[in-house]
């Protein structure tokens, strides 16, 4: 009896010990847990959230941004320019070029494409012989001898012309001569002698000109080339601006009024600055409130200045799409001078 009442307590302690060590790793586990949730908590460091699910997941409300504000015309009308020279659409204009675009030419020993074929040839092809009739032979004969005469017929002309005026600077040198000094007889032979030697001896008549009949072969002209000339351009594109239709872009359109100063007060306030105004335009168009942010330094003139801005007024689908509670807001500088 005393073996099995000492036994008992160490097959109890046995058995709780089995019972006890499932609760004791569950209490590690939650245990360590609980530590690593606190310094991950406590330690900073990078953390990737996950986005929410459910209910959660909507999208934080964002603002709209409104388009900026700026003045120019309601509808206008774009214009640009468009080089349709190269083989793909290119915007605007070609490649500037200092200098004239400089014809070129396929070269000679370049092989043909296929399916193309050489624009010399096409534009001048080969001229046939013609054959001339003995009339016609006879006509080009007697139109020749007759361009020739009259040919000689001026060169005789021109020759007497030449004689008569070497002979009448031979007089009038003669005739200065005799008003200083009486002419010798040697003097007057040795004038005479290079008078007959300046005077020029006929010429013979030249010889038929070859009949200059027969057809020439046209080249292409250019400089040998090994591709075609790109397209170029010198000129750029300048947006020119008519009377009646300046350049403006898209915008609120505003309606401007003059400021009414008086000539007095104008030449009172000679010294007057340029103000900066801002001016606040409603939903209709008109203006809501004017503010002078840099004075012309006379007050007066500041008013003039305030009661003519109020009589602005702008449009625009920009204006129309404002709410009650909303203004456009536009900053301007009123040039005086």
């Amino acid at each position: 009896m005393s073996s099995a009442a000492e036994q008992s307590p160490v097959s109890a302690l046995a058995g709780r010990s089995r019972l006890t060590l499932p609760v004791a790793v569950v209490l590690s586990l939650l245990l360590h847990g609980l530590v690593f949730s606190v310094v991950v908590k406590v330690i900073p460091g990078d953390r990737v959230e996950l986005p929410p699910q459910g209910k959660l997941a909507a999208r934080p409300f964002e603002m709209k941004r409104e388009a900026a504000l700026t003045a120019g015309v309601d509808a206008t009308t774009p214009a640009k320019v468009t080089w349709i020279g190269y083989d793909e659409y290119v915007e605007h204009y070609a490649t500037p070029s200092e200098t004239d675009q400089a014809l070129m030419a396929r070269g000679a020993d370049e092989p043909a494409t296929p399916g193309s074929e050489s624009v010399a040839a096409e534009e001048h092809p080969p001229a046939e012989p013609e054959t001339n009739s003995p009339e016609k032979e006879q006509a080009q004969a007697a139109e020749r001898v007759q361009l020739q005469q009259t040919l000689a017929r001026a060169r005789e002309t021109m020759q007497d012309a030449a004689a008569v005026i070497a002979r009448g600077a031979d007089l009038l040198a003669a005739v200065m001569e005799t008003t200083r000094t009486e002419p010798k007889p040697e003097k007057v032979a040795a004038a005479e002698t290079e008078r007959k030697d300046k005077e020029p001896a006929p010429e013979p008549e030249t010889a038929s000109k070859p009949d200059s009949g027969g057809s020439t072969e046209v080249q292409a002209t250019g400089t040998a080339s090994d591709r075609d000339s790109p397209a170029a351009s010198k000129k750029r594109p300048v947006l020119e601006a008519h009377l009646g239709k300046p350049l403006a872009r898209t915008g609120v359109e505003i309606r401007t009024t003059r400021p009414q100063i008086s000539v007095v007060r104008l030449w009172e306030s000679l010294g007057a600055r340029s103000p900066l105004a801002k001016i606040e335009f409603i939903g209709d168009g008109s203006v809501k409130d004017v503010q002078i942010l840099e004075s012309s330094g006379y007050r007066q003139v500041d008013e003039d200045i305030i009661d003519s801005l109020y009589e602005w007024s702008a449009r625009g689908k920009q204006i129309e799409a404002l709410s009650e509670k909303q203004s456009a807001v536009f900053i301007v500088r009123i040039m005086l001078h």
